[in-house]
């Protein structure tokens, strides 16, 4: 089908499902990991916490790069934006600079700004506009000396969130995974190895390089956790930046 999708459609369902679907998944593998019957389905879910849990940072990163877009006066949709983003991670192979839309740069951006700077940067309200749009502030939020230390806990939570997709093997190990890459269990143990390179060793096997990780129940726990709160700063900013609708 072909339509027209306002902005305001897009950012409703994004905040209804689209940035906590993660974590709904990644929780729900706590479940599946713990009444697991197989080996096969306990790593199953083990990875796919992992998956989901990165894949929640990207989600962020996309957020927060289309919002600082809409900032330069683009004359585009957030959606638009959001829905055309194609992330690159690392560094530049010829310069070593990171790359336009990596998380290694917007990481760079917000150790270098405080919370006034990361307020103008992803087009955030002041408080005063805060005010005359929302009926009721959290008790978090009450004046503005709050706000502004609600700010700087929202870019200090964003760069953690970051942190995990700025390093080369566990962004590697993750696309690799989505894509269908082959695990490998460490027999005897609870290890399952998460291939992100390979390399000709003879015809009949090659060299592998890996990320480890314990498939175990903790683990999974601590994944769906961390999706969670990072599912939360995304909609935490569409919410300050775009809402509410019934004001917008």
């Amino acid at each position: 089908m072909r339509g027209i999708i306002d902005d305001r459609e897009a950012i409703e369902n994004l905040l209804l499902f689209c940035c906590s679907h993660r974590a709904a998944i990644a929780t729900r593998c706590v479940d599946w990991f713990r009444t697991a019957k197989s080996e096969a389905d306990r790593l199953s879910a083990a990875v796919e916490a992992f998956e989901n849990f990165i894949g929640a940072a990207e989600q962020l990163q996309m957020t927060l790069l289309s919002l600082n877009m809409m900032t330069k006066r683009t004359g585009d949709s957030f959606f638009f934006l959001y829905g055309r983003m194609n992330i690159k991670e690392g560094r530049d192979e010829k310069s070593g600079s990171w790359r336009p839309l990596s998380a290694g740069l917007l990481l760079r951006t917000l150790h270098r700004i405080g919370w006034r700077g990361f307020q103008q940067y992803f087009g955030l309200p002041s408080y005063a506009d805060l005010r005359s749009r929302f009926a009721e502030l959290p008790n978090a939020i009450r004046s503005e000396r709050q706000y502004r230390a609600y700010l700087r806990g929202l870019r200090d939570g964003i760069r953690e969130a970051l942190r995990n997709r700025r390093t080369p093997r566990v962004t590697r190990a993750y696309n690799k995974v989505k894509h269908g890459s082959v695990v490998l269990r460490v027999t005897g143990t609870e290890q399952v190895l998460m291939v992100h390179a390979l390399s000709r060793r003879s015809d009949s096997s090659c060299r592998v390089v890996a990320l480890p990780y314990q498939a175990t129940l903790p683990t999974v726990k601590m994944f769906a956790n961390n999706t969670q709160r990072i599912s939360k700063l995304a909609l935490e900013l569409l919410t300050l930046r775009f809402g509410p609708f019934t004001n917008h």
